[in-house]
């Protein structure tokens, strides 16, 4: 019951706005446009609900991130349409509700935030990243490279592009 009344305030909103948008809500209730829907918001769980009804492009990513919510839809029309749905809805608490969420932003908050994401054991790590534990892309010169090699050659791209030099 709660479910379709909250789908209901989802549809007229969507509605209002004219956003060829479509949600699915975990239990079946959906919120349809009114025209051909371009995007579909797929809502797994009722925390990320809310995100619908009071949406900003942190949330809405937050939700999809921690697989809550999924979208379909071409990506550059994905994030149109949520920047679209974001901006029009009146932040709860004006401007200092939008300092309220930067101040969030403190060290202390980042901290955590970093070691809950990274400060999980080198064992986890070696499970997916070369000897040097190198975190990010690898520069393939031939299709048969590995990945090891791959990351050593990204690494020497990079030190060449820099031009970096002994001392």
């Amino acid at each position: 019951m709660l479910e379709a009344r909250l789908a209901g305030r989802i549809q007229e909103r969507i509605q209002e706005l004219g956003l060829p948008l479509a949600v699915t809500l975990w239990n079946g209730e959906s919120a349809n446009p009114s025209v051909p829907a371009r995007v579909k918001f797929l809502v797994h769980t009722p925390k990320a609900l809310r995100a619908l009804l009071h949406p900003s492009m942190g949330r809405l990513a937050r939700h999809y991130v921690e697989q809550e919510l999924d979208v379909e839809g071409d990506a550059r029309e994905i994030v149109r349409l949520a920047e679209a749905f974001s901006n029009s809805s009146p932040v709860a608490g004006g401007a200092g509700s939008r300092l309220r969420d930067w101040m969030r932003h403190s060290r202390l908050f980042d901290r955590k935030a970093i070691q809950r994401h990274y400060d999980v054991g080198d064992d986890f790590f070696a499970l997916w990243l070369d000897r040097r534990r190198v975190y990010s892309c690898g520069y393939f010169r031939r299709a048969d490279d590995t990945l090891e090699l791959a990351q050593e050659q990204k690494l020497d791209h990079i030190c060449r592009k820099l031009s970096l030099q002994a001392g």
